[in-house]
């Protein structure tokens, strides 16, 4: 790969925010992530976990079950993973709609990254793969912009999107890798880049 296809890739992957790789909440630059699997995964405060925490085993609740394996304590708060809206628990990667995967039993928003797939082991610590290409959770980045669509925190129907004011172009344009919740939502460009059984088609 030459360093202009090289500096092309870094720039998609922070337009597109990829997941960091870490080892403690903490490692995340953004303090709603936080890390499991090895990445930086979006995630949202506990309100009624008010009083502080120390570890992640504080911000266990009784009676919640498989949410609690999501929450974690960050910088003295208790934060649970965000679930993509309409799901549920998941116990694997088939349970989870479109552009999702499932991890510590929760669907979460992911990203199309260069790397292709035949089988699980092809993609790296963290990833699924879905139809044939590696999928990254996604960690929120308050620099992020996307350029073709107003991006939403926890968008839950197509028409949060504005495609009065972002129609889809004739022809897609040159990227490889779709925005948060693209394939679930159906973005404007979810033509272009979602495929695959496991895709909702728009």
């Amino acid at each position: 790969m030459g360093i202009v296809q090289m500096t092309l890739a870094f720039l998609l992957c922070c337009s597109y925010v990829c997941a960091e790789s870490c080892t403690t909440h903490s490692d995340c630059r953004d303090p709603r992530s936080l890390c499991f699997s090895g990445k930086c995964i979006a995630a949202q405060l506990l309100s009624s976990m008010s009083h502080g925490c120390r570890s992640d085993h504080q911000c266990r609740t009784h009676g919640v079950g498989w949410q609690n394996e999501g929450s974690g304590c960050r910088a003295g708060s208790c934060y649970e993973l965000i679930s993509v809206p309409g799901t549920g628990k998941c116990d694997y990667q088939e349970q989870c709609p479109g552009q999702s995967i499932c991890i510590q039993y929760h669907c979460v928003a992911a990203e199309i990254t260069r790397r292709s797939c035949r089988m699980p082991s092809d993609c790296h610590t963290g990833e699924r793969c879905i139809g044939d290409a590696c999928f990254s959770p996604a960690s929120y980045s308050p620099n992020s912009r996307d350029r073709y669509y107003r991006r939403r925190l926890r968008p839950t129907s197509s028409s949060e999107y504005g495609y009065e004011s972002y129609g889809p172009p004739p022809v897609c344009p040159d990227f490889s890798m779709c925005p948060v919740d693209c394939c679930i939502v159906g973005c404007p460009y979810a033509h272009c880049c979602c495929r695959g059984p496991t895709f909702y088609h728009f």
